[in-house]
């Protein structure tokens, strides 16, 4: 297992206006809709009498190249998801950890979660169930049961749900496919208000259509994004027969499913057949953006499923009106299409998914975000994470670099995006001695390198659903969400082994916030005629009212003494100083802590002074400077603890990264009491969040501190 993470950036240019070919935009309508209520209905599991192992279709794709003018291909980025003990990264950033919809009868389970103000909606085949953000189960529905007024005998399938919160509604949607009849629908739902209990707005919207002229094929691997105006659907289109046709863009308007009651007419505008730019291949598996901001055009990503060295961006400008389509074409370091996946305790893979984007791109600040599984650049037997982040207005890559390891496969990823553009990966990963689980990774906006491979939920047992294929389905979906609320919480789901040949999903809650509203350079504290004199220096402040200085005899005890008042916002350098003149012979702990203008506190840093030469209890005290780069001090002290004067203790002091990896041992042997500091040179190490820990007998302390380059 590697130790260590090289972080380059690299920003590549050079995209192709290559030219695209589609057909459309056609116009289409279903004249009415049904209203349904969540109160009417209740949920069994003997509701269960048949198990459906669910056969999906495929394009027939093959690895694609462009040529690009004046373009080199970099070495492949690759950063390592090192695996640890996850004690210190789950208590850092996992703040929600709940099962989410246990198997039902179908496989794969197509899980999918969306998040509102007060409750989160997760779908799977065949069910959606309401929670709110404890966990607490508030509403389960069969969709079949749900659509039966809709559509006669519907068995609706692949289901993707969204939280608009630009008008504050839940949107569902659904795929339904009759082989008899041959008839397909978008089977859609519109919640009246942010609150999932109680009313719908329910229209079933004919895929096997473009505009109102029947195209005789059926909607599969929908994508479902939105912007400000409208919804968009995206379908790969197949024959009745199975043959693949075309990829299909559906806008719907909002003004016509975002009503208040009798749901009525529903327009659309369909565009088909959509070619990739600057070749005749199909652009399948074309994904719709979900869209942070408002923006003059939409957005929505496309990738070869088969490999390649290339993705595209395409753009709809007045999509409700009369749409546009264009495309770019950016060069990205060539991938080839994701294996699928070994598992612990059998012979049979699992579907690894291909390498095709099974989940919608988020478009924020200026950037899309994708991801989507490659094979492993650096062990072809494996499969790993592809990320992108896009600049579609200036045509430029911003990121593009793969992540995993030497022993997994990942597949199945999920992206969403929190307000201060930190990153949050769901995906699932397994192994030859691993069994199939859920997992996470973070990737902070500050240092851009993901924190390593972090457990949500691991697998139990060997998963064998054999579907005929030679392999167990998985997927085909994971979901993950911003929270509307705070924009910082982010939520995720993730597909599991439960037991033996049984999945489950699970639910996490993780916040990562690392925005340091002050950057203090150095803090210092000594004594002086009797008195206690603190001095810190900062090279920047945001929104800073100003600085609360607080003692006690250690960490836990501490009250407030005084207060200092701050720059507000500035980037010049400020030196600041208090003086505590109520002192006795003792030891003190002093801790600076930052006060913003909306009342919001963030500690700094913490330091000890010995009045009296002999400290009176253990104490370890915060780093500084905090952040740093790439020295920084720790200080701790070692008192008498009943044992005869100057005996020695055993002292261990060691450095862990986010996931518990030991980096550094910085003390390891017997000190006598006193007071101690050691400097931490973090020049070998990534950037990002480290923990130390003091033991000296029974006694234990952790604390944080952030390593910046």
């Amino acid at each position: 297992m590697r130790k260590s993470i090289v972080f380059i950036l690299v920003i590549f240019s050079f995209p192709a206006n290559g030219q695209i070919t589609y057909e459309g935009p056609a116009d289409g309508s279903v004249s009415n809709g049904i209203t349904l209520n969540t109160n009417d209905f209740s949920f069994s599991d003997s509701s269960y009498q048949n198990f459906y192992l669910l056969n999906k279709f495929e394009p027939e794709d093959n690895y694609q190249e462009l040529e690009f003018e004046d373009f080199s291909y970099p070495e492949r980025l690759f950063f390592y998801l090192q695996t640890g003990s996850n004690e210190l990264a789950d208590s850092l950033l996992i703040f929600k950890n709940f099962e989410g919809i246990p198997q039902t009868n179908y496989n794969p389970p197509d899980d999918y979660i969306a998040v509102g103000p007060n409750h989160i909606v997760m779908v799977v085949n065949n069910l959606f169930r309401i929670f709110d953000k404890n966990g607490n189960v508030q509403k389960t529905v069969n969709a079949a049961e749900w659509y039966s007024n809709l559509v006669s005998n519907a068995t609706p399938v692949d289901p993707k749900i969204l939280y608009d919160h630009f008008n504050s509604r839940w949107v569902m949607v659904w795929l339904y496919i009759d082989h008899v009849l041959f008839r397909s629908y978008y089977l859609i739902s519109v919640s009246d208000d942010d609150d999932p209990n109680g009313i719908w707005f329910s229209w079933a919207l004919p895929s096997n259509v473009n505009g109102n002229i029947p195209s005789n094929n059926w909607a599969d691997y929908e994508g479902v994004g939105f912007d400000d105006k409208a919804i968009y659907l995206t379908s790969n289109q197949f024959s009745f027969s199975g043959t693949y046709n075309y990829v299909k863009i559906r806008i719907i308007d909002k003004s016509d499913i975002y009503i208040n009651s009798n749901p009525g007419i529903v327009n659309w505008k369909d565009i088909w057949n959509i070619t990739v730019p600057g070749n005749s291949n199909s652009a399948s598996y074309l994904r719709p953006a979900r869209m942070y901001n408002t923006a003059s055009e939409f957005y929505l990503f496309y990738i070869p499923n088969a490999g390649g060295n290339f993705c595209a961006v395409y753009k709809i400008i007045n999509g409700l009106t009369n749409p546009e389509l264009t495309a770019t074409a950016y060069p990205i370091t060539a991938f080839q299409i994701a294996p699928d996946a070994s598992q612990r305790g059998g012979s049979v893979l699992i579907n690894g998914g291909f390498s095709a984007p099974r989940n919608e791109p988020v478009f924020k600040d200026g950037l899309l975000y994708a991801i989507h599984s490659i094979r492993n650049p650096n062990n072809a037997t494996l499969s790993s994470l592809h990320y992108l982040s896009i600049d579609p207005v200036n045509e430029t890559v911003d990121k593009d670099f793969a992540m995993g390891d030497d022993e997994h496969f990942f597949f199945y990823p999920a992206l969403a995006v929190d307000k201060n553009n930190n990153v949050i990966v769901s995906y699932s990963r397994s192994s030859a001695n691993e069994y199939a689980g859920g997992f996470f990774t973070l990737i902070p906006a500050q240092s851009g390198v993901p924190m390593g491979s972090i457990t949500l939920k691991r697998g139990n047992d060997y998963f064998n659903r054999n579907n005929g294929t030679g392999n167990s389905r998985w997927g085909d979906y994971s979901g993950a969400w911003i929270d509307p609320v705070d924009s910082i919480s982010l939520w995720i789901c993730t597909e599991y082994v439960e037991a033996l040949n049984t999945w489950g999903t699970w639910i996490g809650g993780v916040i990562y916030d690392n925005i340091i509203p002050v950057e203090l350079t150095s803090f210092d504290v000594k004594t002086e005629n009797g008195n206690v004199i603190l001095n810190w220096q900062v090279a920047s402040e945001v929104n800073n009212y100003g600085y609360i200085i607080n003692r006690g005899v250690n960490s836990d005890s501490l009250y407030q003494i005084g207060f200092v008042k701050g720059n507000g916002t500035t980037t010049e350098k400020h030196f600041y100083s208090f003086i505590d003149k109520q002192v006795n012979n003792d030891l003190y702990y002093y801790q600076l802590m930052q006060l913003d203008y909306d009342g919001s506190k963030n500690v700094l840093a913490g330091l000890a002074v010995n009045v009296n030469s002999v400290p009176a209890s253990f104490s370890l005290l915060q780093n500084y400077p905090n952040p740093f780069n790439p020295t920084t001090k720790i200080k701790y002290a070692i008192p008498n603890v009943g044992r005869r004067a100057s005996s020695p203790n055993k002292i261990m002091l060691k450095v862990y990264d986010v996931l518990g990896n030991e980096v550094a041992t910085l003390v390891n042997e017997e000190k006598p009491p006193g007071s101690y500091e050691v400097e931490f040179n973090g020049s070998n190490l990534p950037s990002g969040v480290y923990f130390y820990r003091l033991r000296a007998g029974n006694y234990a302390s952790t604390k944080k501190m952030i390593l910046l380059r």
